[in-house]
Parts: structure tokens; sequence; C-alpha cells
């Protein structure tokens, strides 16, 4: 995986490693292909290869790690070039890595793979670290309290406008019923809104209901209490459905992780005054049109959508959107990594610690 976050053993007893190359992650299976393929070669030309492996202090959140964005962009770039220039080298993996492992390896490396010379390899290792150091800020965006969003906002117009809470960034690990962006929507009475949260128990109650009852429900905001409070709607049954769609995308960063059907559980859409609230049983990030769409929704008919992700949903909702705003929200996926308390991480890193790069040996 692209944030995969490796380690010193991995090079030392891993042969080959052939990692994504798109985030979001629309060439999953492009990759599978492409490593096998180089397994087969190792294997076919009784090759010797050896991987190398260089860790820099940095620790990007995944809102900066984008690839069509620097620093990956520019790193990846490089990487290819590399990688099309010397043919000894097989393969070059740039590793965004998981800023939300507590781990001394957490955060951006790369690796060489090579029949070729070490020192080489090495140097082209240190190479692809310099230009990250050098564009090191564009990997740490600053997402954007959510009431300054709101006051830019009309309460109601053409859309989709999306607001992005990375802080409950479902592919990340969150618990997708964060509540954070959604109150306060509804609290200043923006219109046409949509928005998905995870909860199993207000999903059942609808179910409970039926197709076009009016229901009052507490949703969101419990499994834990660092995603907000849950926000009490009233409205009426739109959907009911087992959850099964088939993806609009089967290259979307989603089917990497699913296949080209998601299984949301049990899930309700409720129409409320100010918009659909689509109800999950099984959370699931926002990587495909088809989770709307497959629940009676229309998302180029919202004004505003709330996502919940980083980087992931971008192949599926750019396409689409008026405007993008990332919002800071309560939540484990914040982009703010000093909010983390780390404990095992190698420290110094950057940006959690001012870091000498000047003066440090890669």
């Amino acid at each position: 995986d692209l944030h995969g976050n490796f380690t010193e053993k991995m090079a030392r007893y891993g042969s080959l490693f052939y990692s994504y190359r798109e985030n979001p992650h629309t060439d999953a299976c492009e990759a599978a292909a492409a490593g096998a393929r180089l397994l087969e070669r190792i294997l076919r030309e009784n090759l010797k290869p050896q991987t190398f492996y260089l860790h820099p202090p940095i620790i990007f959140p995944p809102v900066g790690v984008a690839t069509r964005a620097d620093p990956m962009r520019a790193v990846l770039a490089r990487a290819r070039e590399i990688e099309a220039a010397h043919p000894e080298v097989l393969c070059i993996n740039v590793f965004a890595g998981y800023s939300y492992s507590d781990i001394p390896e957490a955060g951006f490396s790369v690796t060489c793979t090579t029949v070729g010379d070490a020192a080489q390899a090495r140097g082209y290792l240190r190479e692809l670290c310099a230009i990250a150091i050098r564009l090191r800020e564009k990997g740490v965006p600053v997402d954007q309290p959510v009431d300054e969003v709101l006051k830019k906002l009309a309460k109601s117009g053409s859309g989709p406008v999306l607001l992005v809470e990375p802080s409950d960034n479902i592919g990340g690990g969150t618990p997708g019923d964060g509540t954070g962006c959604l109150e306060p929507l509804l609290r200043a009475g923006y219109q046409n809104i949509v928005a998905v949260i995870n909860d199993p128990a207000a999903a059942a109650a609808c179910h409970r209901a039926g197709l076009k009852a009016e229901v009052r429900l507490e949703i969101g905001a419990k499994t834990d209490a660092l995603h907000g409070q849950p926000v009490p709607i009233a409205g009426q049954v739109l959907h009911l459905s087992d959850g099964v769609f088939d993806l609009e995308d089967p290259h979307s960063h989603l089917a990497s992780m699913v296949g080209t059907r998601a299984n949301m559980g049990p899930s309700a859409t409720v129409r409320i005054p100010q918009g659909k609230i689509l109800l999950t049983t099984y959370k699931t990030p926002p990587m495909d049109l088809g989770q709307l769409r497959s629940q009676g929704i229309v998302p180029e008919e919202a004004y505003i959508i709330v996502i919940k992700a980083a980087v992931s949903h971008k192949q599926a909702y750019d396409p689409i959107t008026r405007a993008t705003h990332y919002v800071d929200t309560p939540g484990l996926g914040t982009s703010n990594l000093k909010r983390l308390p780390y404990q095992k991480l190698r420290r110094p890193v950057y940006p959690l610690d001012e870091v000498d790069f000047a003066a440090r040996d890669l």
C-alpha cells in the first residue's frame, strides 16, 4: 500500500516490494500485475535483487499525500525517471506512510530494489528524499475551522460544494459517525445538505419504522467521545436497502479495498427539511458515487456534501464538484499531527519538531 510504513527489516529480508503509484489508489490492479511480472522475471532470470530503504524524519498527514500534488507528485515523477533510465533498477517505491501509527518507522520513506550497484541505489534514495524535504511544507496543509468555512458559504445555492473532514476519514480508520461538520451545518440553517453517518442503531430504527415513516432520531457520535455529540433529526424515511451496491468506477480507490461491490449493511436514507442523511450499518468510505445513487440520492443535485475522507474521494467527487473546503473538526484523523500523543514515533520528526535538515546526513 502506498500508505505503508516501511521498516529496515522489511528491506533486509524482502526480495521485492511493489507499491501503488496513485493516491487515490486507482492503479491497484495494475500494481498487482506489475509486481507479479517483476517476480516472474526474478525467478526466470535467477536474479538476486537487493532492496535499499531510506526514511527521512518526515511524517505527512493523509491530506498531504495526494499523488497529483506535491510533494508526492514531484518525488514520484523523479522515481519513474530513474527507473526508466536505469534497467538495473527493478522498482522504486515512494511510501507516503500512515501517520496514525505510533511506531518508530511511521512516515514517509522510499525504497529501491536493484540488481545493480548498492551505492548507486542509495544515491537515488537520497535524491528522492531531498525532493520531499525541499517540498515538505506542501505536505502539511492546514484544515480550516468549520465555522470559518461556513461564513464563506451562502445558506443555499448550486453545488455540489464539498466539506471534507479528514478528522473522520473512514479510510484512515475513524468510525465514520462524527458530527463535527453536520451539526454546525444544521444549526446554522444550511439547505440541501447530503451527509453519510455510520449509525447501525439509527439505521435499524428506520427499518423498523418502515418506508415513508416519520422518524425522530439521535444520530452519530456513538462510537466514542472523540467525534462530536449525537445530533437530533426529524424526517421521513425516503429509502431502505440492504446497503449493497455496485461501484460506478471499477478502478476507484474503493475497488482496491472491496472489489466491484460494496456492502454498507442495512441502510436508510432520511429526508429532513435541510437535506438527506444516509445512515449505514458498516462504515463505508466515500470513494464511489454509487454509494449515494444506490440509496436514492443524486449527488449532483446537492448543495453541500459532507465527505469523510482525506484524498480517496477525489477520483469520484472532483469531476462533479464546484468547490472543496477542508474543515477542521473533532476526530482521530486530524491533519494537525501535533494533537496526537505519540510515544514510540522516532523523534525529532517534521512537522512535529524543529528539524535541521541541512545538518542531517541522509
